[in-house]
């Protein structure tokens, strides 16, 4: 399968659309920092939601730090602004690629809420062994991983108390929670146990 080339000289992707034009909360999980040469902090990602443009004001969550937009490469193309869903390479401005890492979260400000706790439904899948009270996981949630512990709220329900704080959303993708079913066994919401 190979992604079309998306002509951004178009009336479509002109770079004088509105913020109007533009709905949606940004979201773009972290998957890789670097430091380019005549650039400095660079992120790649997948804009899960929202779009990002030149110019705008993000927060790099959980560590709430304030980040600003210095510009945005799709497919190694200069663009001036990105829609969910796409693969986006966005260089920052305001922060050093030292406090940026894997598994933060870039989003609009005050768009997604950081948590220690979440009240989850739980789907075991086929095979996986039944999940016990006070057991330890992983979750998995964007490119994070964090620990945490399950306390068990009747058999489909339970509340996770995470280690550290998250940068969490709510809803369900059913192509990503496949992918994940999967991969680690155990599903809920958006989020992936695994057993420790």
């Amino acid at each position: 399968y190979e992604i079309p080339k998306r002509d951004w000289s178009s009336d479509v992707c002109s770079s004088d659309l509105g913020r109007a034009g533009r709905a949606g909360l940004a979201r773009l999980p972290v998957d890789r920092v670097f430091s380019a040469k005549g650039f400095g902090t660079v992120v790649t990602g997948t804009l899960v939601s929202g779009t990002i443009a030149e110019g705008d004001e993000l927060t790099a969550l959980p560590d709430g730090r304030a980040v600003r937009v210095r510009g945005v490469h799709v497919h190694g193309q200069a663009v001036p602004w990105v829609s969910a869903p796409s693969r986006a390479a966005v260089n920052l401005g305001g922060v050093d690629a030292a406090e940026i890492r894997r598994g933060l979260t870039l989003a609009t400000p005050g768009a997604v809420p950081v948590t220690q706790r979440l009240d989850v439904r739980i789907s075991l899948v086929g095979g996986a062994a039944p999940l016990k009270h006070g057991a330890r996981v992983r979750v998995h949630h964007g490119t994070d991983e964090v620990l945490g512990r399950v306390s068990l709220v009747g058999e489909a329900h339970a509340r996770l108390r995470l280690e550290r704080p998250a940068a969490m959303t709510r809803g369900r993708s059913e192509e990503h929670m496949s992918e994940l079913q999967s991969r680690f066994g155990i599903s809920y919401a958006v989020f992936c146990l695994k057993k420790k």
